[in-house]
């Protein structure tokens, strides 16, 4: 019998054997905890392994394919890669099947798998050949080796893919309409439709930008269709976080979409529409203050948002008031501050905004008090000479001042911080950076000399402005992190002025590149003419450096007015003194700081008018002439006299007041009432 070997048999073949060998050792690559391999039975189409995703134990039914090729006799190229050819037919046949493939090649030399993904594949050709359907075949360029950390992405791939399918399928099958709903599949492979993304913003979106992350429903929104945006309250919600990321235009069409839908909203949602919409138009010039005001107003009566109103109209009276007794502005102010903490029906965010403004005005009115305080101490200095008692008792009070207020903003930022609100957080951190920079300014530019100077910044005053830079610096990336371009241009707008300060032109030419670019983005009209005087002079230190030189520019002249006055003033006491005085029925006065007067009985009224006493104090002098017997005192650094007595003596050193003293003391001389030295029992 013949040798076996040497009989007539089938013989071997290399390819099938290759093809053989690639499957045994591609098989075993794949963890079977994590993945089910199935060859593919049957005639050849293009995919020679169904591989199906486990996760937990379960089968998921999420699937990918492989088309697994051999080779042994191909080469290298220079650059380490393989190339072989891929059929058209085969590229689409992967593609049709809508489950992510692979092609993987076992290359027998060096006993490696290298791998493409189909997607990247057709990705690179249709780069290079925008027709490349009508080609045959495509060379494929391998290099990457398919490995541990490979399969691992493949696994992560599939899954999420196929997660993406089902959520699709399942969309799909609970829709009512499929003519109407639109679906989206964003870049993360999650499915959203229309319906549950308006849905969701309707239902929290005023919520997510009360928390300050209005850039948040922007982004969920842009997960829609063009067509999403069909309801009053989306529009609205839309329209507002616009608003607080500074895209006004895109803020001002929806809100106009919300306004042709607003019979759908409830009261409070309109009202608030309202007060956006008055507010998006003023900030881009369509609207002029006047008019906005107006507007503003007529919403101050309602039921929803009337404390808002209520907070910036203070606001604006304040700052227009600007002439007004400092001291009278803020107890107004801050009265109303107050009504709105203890209102009942005020809601948390509310009194929260109410104690970071408060924050800001009590520390500006501290750093007033102090301008005001040095202008007091001179001018008692100037009647009594130089007196170090008065200048610490003022400087002693202001530093405690500061101290508990800063005391005030610390613990308010911790409590922030604690509640995880990091909006009011920066916000108050903002407000107390504007207030340290003010203190600076009136440190260095209010002294006990005559004239306001720079003084440049050095030791622990540098320390400080840096401190005061790193804060705003924070400040800047936070509201820049949450697009909150308001308060990013109020923190901007605030390191310029420290910079410019600092005399740091450089850098203060950078942060006003930076908020040109933010108002030519933003169209921010309003924030341009605040920008536009802040390039003119406009900062802190350079008004206040103005306002204070302007005052002692006109000091010599103004001194000159007022020793004029004292001489005549004395002239005419020489005179009285060499006067009878009068035979008939008389009465005395004494105005403070002149002196005694008396004049006839019958001239009350005129006295009256002279002086400018107010109705019900004139009641009180007749009183007490006729009823009491003594002298009433009428300080006449006031006009008009509105209480009897000394009272508190202001702008002693105001030109102004000492116009009005001559004034009076010209018409008693010329009416014949006469200043008296007078002598009283035990006297």
């Amino acid at each position: 019998m013949a040798d076996s070997f040497e009989m007539k048999l089938p013989k071997v073949n290399p390819n099938e054997e290759l093809e053989d060998i690639s499957n045994n050792r591609f098989v075993p690559l794949f963890n079977v905890k994590d993945f089910e391999i199935r060859k593919e039975p049957g005639r050849d189409k293009g995919i020679d392994f169904r591989v199906e995703i486990k996760k937990n134990g379960v089968y998921t039914g999420f699937k990918f394919f492989v088309q697994l090729k051999a080779t042994e006799k191909i080469e290298r190229k220079a650059d380490n890669s393989i190339s072989i050819s891929i059929d058209t037919s085969n590229i689409n046949y992967l593609l049709n099947s809508g489950l992510p493939a692979y092609y993987c090649l076992y290359f027998k030399p060096d006993d490696i798998f290298l791998y493409e993904n189909v997607n990247e594949f057709v990705k690179k050709i249709s780069e290079s050949h925008t027709d490349w359907q009508k080609q045959e075949s495509h060379t494929l360029r391998l290099t990457d080796p398919l490995n541990e950390k490979v399969l691992r992405g493949i696994y992560n791939s599939a899954y999420d893919r196929g997660l993406c399918l089902r959520k699709l399928n399942q969309q799909l099958a609970e829709s009512s309409s499929l003519v109407s709903e639109k679906m989206v599949v964003d870049a993360k492979l999650d499915v959203v439709s229309d319906s549950g993304i308006r849905k969701h913003i309707e239902a929290i979106g005023l919520k997510i930008i009360n928390e300050a992350r209005s850039i948040d429903v922007i982004k969920i929104h842009e997960r829609g269709s063009q067509q999403i945006a069909t309801t009053a309250k989306y529009n609205m919600v839309v329209g507002i976080a616009y608003y607080y990321t500074g895209e006004l235009i895109k803020s001002l069409n929806f809100i106009k979409s919300a306004m042709k839908l607003k019979t759908a909203l409830t009261p409070e949602l309109l009202e608030h529409l309202q007060l956006f919409d008055i507010t998006v138009r003023f900030a881009l010039g369509m609207i002029l203050k006047d008019e906005y005001e107006s507007r503003l107003s007529t919403l101050a009566s309602s039921d929803h948002i009337r404390y808002y109103v209520l907070i910036q109209k203070e606001k604006e009276l304040y700052l227009r008031n600007a002439d007004a007794d400092v001291d009278k502005r803020y107890e107004g102010f801050f009265k109303a501050m107050e009504d709105i903490l203890n209102a009942p029906d005020a809601n948390e965010n509310i009194k929260l905004l109410v104690k970071c403004e408060l924050i800001l005005y009590d520390g500006s009115k501290i750093n007033m008090d102090f301008a005001r305080g040095i202008s007091t101490v001179k001018a008692y200095e100037s009647v009594i000479g130089f007196s170090r008692q008065l200048r610490n008792d003022m400087l002693n009070e202001i530093f405690q001042r500061r101290s508990s207020w800063a005391s005030k903003a610390n613990d308010m930022r911790k409590s922030a911080l604690n509640s995880q609100n990091v909006f009011v957080f920066y916000h108050i951190l903002t407000n107390e950076s504007k207030v340290n920079y003010e203190f600076d300014v009136y440190s260095d530019l209010i002294n006990f000399g005559d004239q306001a100077n720079f003084t440049f910044p050095n030791g622990a005053r540098l320390e400080q402005l840096d401190n005061i830079l790193i804060s705003l610096e924070d400040s800047e990336r936070y509201f820049a992190s949450i697009s909150h371009i308001d308060n990013l241009c109020v923190a901007l707008s605030l390191q310029y002025e420290v910079l410019h300060y600092k005399a740091d032109f450089v850098a203060a030419g950078k942060i006003i590149n930076k908020l040109s670019d933010i108002i030519e983005t933003y169209e921010y009209k309003d924030f341009k003419k605040k920008f536009d005087s802040l390039k003119s002079g406009g900062t802190t230190h350079e008004k206040f450096a103005k306002f204070y030189n302007d005052i002692a520019s006109q000091s010599s002249q103004e001194q000159d007015e007022y020793e004029s006055m004292v001489r005549e003033m004395k002239g005419w006491d020489q005179l009285d003194r060499t006067r009878e005085n009068p035979t008939i029925e008389s009465e005395a006065i004494e105005l403070f700081p002149i002196g005694h007067f008396q004049f006839a009985k019958k001239f009350r009224n005129d006295v009256f008018r002279i002086l400018n006493v107010s109705a019900h104090v004139q009641k009180s002098f007749v009183s007490m002439w006729d009823e009491v017997g003594v002298i009433p005192v009428a300080n006449i650094y006031c006009n008009p006299v509105n209480e009897e007595g000394y009272a508190d003596v202001i702008n002693t050193n105001d030109i102004v007041v000492w116009q009005n003293i001559y004034r009076i003391r010209k018409e008693f001389f010329e009416r014949g009432f006469h200043r008296v030295e007078l002598k009283f029992n035990g006297g």
